[in-house]
């Protein structure tokens, strides 16, 4: 292929696969192969198609990011700029914590992990409780002076899922740490917009909600 046909081609590529028929876009030598046929009418094998790919235009094989398709990066955008220095401003006035708040899960299945191992003899993990999991709710706090950072965290029994009293015990707990006004940021799941826990803040005035844009887990600090 020429100069100007490599280039063509880098555009072409970078239009994404979906632009031309495909149902995703990852790009694959026989994807390439087929648009270097459909556009050029040229025929490679595939081993020549990653030659062109990595040698000539640069690319690597990477594994891609996962993104949901509702995020809204400009409504993203506009929180950094505007929502989080107004959070920022209110709590200062109030002398209290920036608190940023996340559950998560951890399954007690060990990590499968490569192991040296006899040919022909696959190693096996004995499993006890195959469903195991804990629950637990995070905390990064940020002091009012904004010189301390710290690291808070309340777990379920194990097998429980988080629900508006587990959130409120949190809360509690956390309130009876850091002994002074918060302002909690935490996403928009519905449980935190529960009848039972807004009802739990209506009696902790010193207690102020706010909410990260939906869809943006690279914006949680507590991720």
């Amino acid at each position: 292929m020429s100069g100007t046909q490599l280039e063509q081609l880098r555009q072409l590529l970078a239009q994404g696969a979906t632009s031309h028929g495909w149902d995703n876009n990852l790009w694959t030598t026989l994807r390439a192969q087929e648009i270097i046929k459909r556009y050029f009418a040229i025929e490679f094998c595939r081993s020549h198609v990653w030659h062109i790919l990595t040698d000539y235009l640069g690319w690597s094989a990477i594994r891609p990011t996962q993104q949901a398709a509702k995020r809204d990066d400009a409504e993203i955008g506009r929180w950094k700029m505007e929502e989080f220095p107004r959070i920022e401003r209110l709590a200062k006035e109030r002398n209290a914590y920036l608190v940023f708040v996340d559950e998560s899960g951890f399954m007690m299945t060990p990590t499968i992990r490569r192991t040296f191992a006899p040919r022909g003899s696959t190693p096996v993990n004995k499993i006890c409780d195959p469903h195991g999991r804990v629950s637990v709710i995070g905390a990064i706090t940020v002091s009012p002076k904004r010189t301390r950072v710290g690291l808070r965290y309340y777990m379920l029994a194990d097998n429980m899922n988080f629900r508006s009293p587990g959130i409120i015990e949190s809360l509690t707990q956390l309130r009876g740490q850091l002994c002074g006004p918060t302002s909690i940021v935490w996403d928009q799941i519905i449980i935190h917009s529960s009848d039972v826990v807004l009802d739990y803040l209506k009696t902790v005035p010193e207690m102020v909600t706010e909410f990260f844009p939906p869809i943006c887990t690279r914006t949680e600090p507590s991720r």
